[in-house]
């Protein structure tokens, strides 16, 4: 379902309190699907996320049901924060992690 505001929402199963898909015997949050698919996002070996990375609700968006890949970006918990605080953490994201899909995580995760 797209509400009015563009966002994607799947509505149903969740996991850690956003929704969720059953992929490959895996429960993953729909926004995580969502960056691997529309955004480069690589998982490590175990199917995890990357320690330190995050998926990300650009703003205004913080419809936590949304996986529409516009309104969500791959960052930190310092983009994150940033958002919180009225800064744009996905364009400091961009900056950090450049445009590429093999991203450094290394310097992307000590990045503070």
């Amino acid at each position: 379902m797209i509400n009015e505001d563009g966002c994607w929402l799947l509505i149903g199963r969740e996991y850690q309190q956003y929704p969720s898909i059953h992929f490959c015997g895996i429960n993953f949050q729909a926004k995580t699907l969502s960056a691997i698919a529309f955004l480069g996002l690589k998982l490590n070996q175990n199917f995890n996320i990357p320690q330190g990375i995050m998926i990300c609700h650009k703003r205004p968006c913080k419809n936590k049901a949304c996986f529409n890949p516009e309104h969500i970006y791959i960052g930190n918990a310092w983009t994150n924060a940033k958002d919180e605080q009225g800064i744009d953490g996905s364009e400091l994201a961009k900056d950090i992690i450049g445009k590429e899909p093999n991203y450094n995580w290394e310097d992307f995760i000590q990045n503070k």
